[in-house]
């Protein structure tokens, strides 16, 4: 989106309230987030920044929390998207309901689909040395997402949701898998809620890490929407669940737990993370299996209602089949878990298991 500067745009009047380097060139689409709208900001003299307008889900407060901690990482000596301040000096903007921010710019790339065991390992060193930098860090946030990884309450929604649609058309599709999910779950305890509450990021799927654009290093964390307290377990297992999937997320036939990829990963979170309990360790099995079941139930839950937050339409006919195409995936991805927990366990424990390439 070229700027004429006889017409001014909405984003361009929008982002020249912020304290940017230079005269916007451009404002186009950047990124592939499902939350939030994202748009990278180009200047006459070569700068680039992130605007985005954030989902209705995060308050303004989400601003004052990223603001406070991205500082102590930088502080730390961690790299990491800095906040923008307005030309009156608030963190955001807020307009006709909205909440606008403007990221600073970290180049590097990106990966949407599957990383190497290299870029594995750097990735779990780089949130290593995120979880040890916070890991007795004092800090009360302002925004808190209530219900964050409540696996008990993702589940008793679950089943809230089959009773509400008893004796209908959906329900006789979808009860028998959401019998499945309700029968795996009862076969599990809950990994993670007597565990130490420390500042964790929240969502550290793929593409929520920055590596330099020649190399397999990790630069830094994006999207930190998310950050909060709770267990490290739900990072670790969030992104082991998404970078030890072989498949894409909707992919039901090939989901597959990647021991080699998962082995990586642990061995650079140990390389840079020093304060996990036994207790955590010999929960982290338990806890990937876990957040996988609990998806599925979030995705069977949204195809019961036909919501999520964003609709593939150029992939799926309606939301329904979305969701429960995902879910599907999800549970196939947990039973594959399931049978490889002893790997697993052992690969957690820094013991070679005996197949470490399935």
């Amino acid at each position: 989106m070229l700027m004429d500067a006889q017409q001014e745009t909405p984003l361009q009047n929008i982002a020249k309230q912020f304290q940017i380097d230079g005269t916007i060139a451009n404002i186009e689409p950047f990124g592939n987030g499902r939350i939030n709208e994202t748009l990278l900001i180009t200047t006459d003299n070569g700068e680039r920044y992130v605007l985005q307008k954030l989902h209705s889900m995060f308050s303004p407060a989400v601003l004052e929390d990223i603001h406070a901690l991205t500082r102590t990482m930088r502080e730390r000596g961690l790299t990491t998207p800095l906040l923008v301040p307005t030309k009156t000096g608030e963190l955001g903007l807020v307009k006709n309901g909205d909440c606008w921010r403007i990221l600073t710019y970290i180049s590097g790339r990106t990966i949407e689909d599957r990383m190497t065991p290299e870029e594995a390992q750097n990735g779990m060193e780089l949130i290593g040395n995120f979880h040890n930098t916070f890991a007795k860090h004092e800090y009360e946030f302002r925004h808190a997402r209530v219900g964050f990884h409540d696996t008990p309450s993702i589940m008793t929604k679950l089943n809230d949701t089959m009773s509400e649609y008893a004796d209908s058309e959906k329900q006789r599709m979808l009860e028998p898998f959401g019998t499945h999910i309700k029968d795996a779950y009862g076969k599990h305890v809950n990994a993670w809620m007597h565990l130490p509450r420390r500042i964790i990021h929240g969502d550290l799927k793929l593409n929520n890490i920055r590596f330099a654009e020649h190399s397999s290093a990790a630069i830094a964390l994006l999207d930190l929407d998310t950050l909060g307290r709770h267990s490290v377990l739900i990072d670790l297992a969030d992104a082991a669940r998404s970078w030890c999937n072989r498949a894409d997320e909707g992919d039901v036939e090939h989901a597959e737990f990647d021991l080699a990829i998962f082995r990586a990963m642990m061995e650079g979170y140990d390389h840079t993370a020093d304060f996990l309990s036994k207790e955590e360790r010999a929960a982290l099995p338990e806890a990937i299996a876990q957040i996988t079941l609990e998806l599925a139930a979030r995705f069977l839950t949204d195809a019961y209602r036909e919501s999520y937050f964003t609709f593939d339409a150029a992939n799926y006919p309606d939301r329904l089949t979305q969701n429960l195409t995902k879910a599907r995936a999800q549970f196939a991805l947990h039973q594959d878990i399931v049978r490889k927990q002893n790997d697993i366990e052992k690969i957690t424990e820094n013991k070679n298991p005996d197949h470490c390439s399935g």
